[in-house]
């Protein structure tokens, strides 16, 4: 059985969301344990809940230090994937930190009592600390959503609907070509797709002839020649 799917780029997106979920189902059931000061299990499941969401920060943080030595970045993206990864840190420290102070105060509650007055002030603190979560969210869905970072199904089916769109004639004639079947680019597939993007004095295109040159340190480029005298033939770098 593969614990990855196929789809998935890295296992990163798999368990995102469980700090998340879990540290705000720690928030709420605060919230109801402030209301209800008597019932202690409430305080303890709160802590539980602290503690899940600190650790799965904690797992989900080097899992995506590892996604993002996996994905190929664009320089906005690695721009977007430091901040969020910076945040990412920051987070997490909170919240593991947060949730052990949760932790000795909840022990402590077992043999005094604790004030409404500090209950409600450690709420308010955890509560702050979702300010840290939203930003690292953001900054994880704009990769995905702005740059499509790690989108790879997606520029796959791109491609191949584009694939179906186009005739091979149409490819011909543009010298649109896929790449590897994950993206396009524009290269010269014939001369003719490149021929049409020039100015030419009246009659001069029909008597220059074209071919296609591959070099690998300067790419593809257009070759124009006059038919009569290839010596003095003239190359335009095109692509």
């Amino acid at each position: 059985m593969q614990f990855i799917p196929e789809w998935a780029p890295n296992i990163h997106p798999l368990i995102i969301h469980f700090p998340i979920v879990l540290l705000l189902t720690a928030a709420v059931v605060d919230l109801i344990a402030l209301a209800r000061m008597r019932h202690k299990g409430l305080h303890l499941t709160s802590v539980c809940f602290y503690a899940a969401g600190a650790l799965s920060a904690i797992l989900t943080y080097f899992t995506g230090r590892i996604a993002a030595d996996s994905v190929m970045l664009s320089s906005t993206a690695n721009t977007l994937v430091t901040d969020h990864s910076d945040l990412a840190l920051i987070t997490t420290i909170f919240f593991s930190v947060y949730a052990l102070v949760r932790l000795i105060v909840w022990h402590r509650s077992r043999t005094q009592e604790v004030s409404r007055g500090l209950f409600a002030a450690l709420i308010l603190v955890g509560l702050a600390g979702y300010g840290l979560v939203q930003q690292t969210a953001e900054r994880g869905a704009r990769l995905v959503y702005e740059q499509a970072v790690g989108v790879r199904a997606r520029a796959s089916s791109s491609s191949s609907d584009l694939s179906g769109l186009l005739s091979s004639n149409d490819r011909r004639e543009t010298g649109l070509q896929v790449v590897d079947g994950s993206g396009w680019t524009w290269r010269p597939s014939t001369p003719v797709a490149w021929k049409k993007d020039f100015s030419w004095p009246d009659g001069l295109s029909s008597n220059l002839e074209s071919s296609i040159v591959t070099r690998d340190s300067t790419g593809s480029s257009l070759a124009l020649s006059p038919p009569a005298s290839p010596a003095r033939s003239r190359r335009c770098r095109c692509g």
